[in-house]
């Protein structure tokens, strides 16, 4: 059962990776190669902030997401801002994502290839559960808004929008 268990929490953390690149390459029609890597940011902040400094699972967890949105942003405004076609901007996150597995490889704190090994299992289904549903939630009211309309525009029509 406990194996079981683990499938079904790592196909809910899987899910909520794919919804993210869903709302991306869904919506603006961009192609996305580097999404791994935002997801590797908010892994390997959460899991360096509760194996090195013991900080609070649900606060880790809290600071792995706020660090892959900052990244994705300081990656995406540049690369979206320069209206770079869905070719350049897909080889454009696919060397970022390329650069930070080389670095995340390389760095002590992650201990390279070896990974953070010991690393406690927080993770519960209704944690997933729960953040799964929120980010459906957050991905429905997103697309409704106006900046989903013009993630939508992108898709259509990148020249006018």
């Amino acid at each position: 059962m406990d194996y079981i268990l683990s499938i079904v929490i790592l196909a809910g953390i899987n899910m909520i990776a794919v919804l993210g690149l869903s709302i991306f390459t869904g919506f603006t029609g961009l192609f996305s190669l580097g999404h791994a890597a935002f997801v590797a940011v908010g892994a390997y902040t959460s899991a360096i902030l509760t194996y090195y400094y013991y900080v609070d699972y649900y606060l880790a967890l809290a600071a792995g997401a706020a660090a892959a949105g900052i990244v994705s942003l300081i990656i995406g405004v540049p690369t979206l801002r320069a209206k770079l076609r869905s070719d350049y901007f897909a080889i454009a996150v696919l060397g970022f994502g390329e650069a930070l597995r080389v670095l995340l490889e390389n760095l002590e704190i992650t201990n390279g290839a070896r990974g953070l090994p010991g690393i406690d299992n927080f993770t519960t289904l209704p944690i997933v559960f729960l953040c799964l549903a929120g980010g459906i939630f957050v991905a429905r009211n997103f697309l409704r808004s106006r900046w989903g309309a013009a993630c939508i525009a992108i898709r259509e029509d990148p020249i006018a929008a």
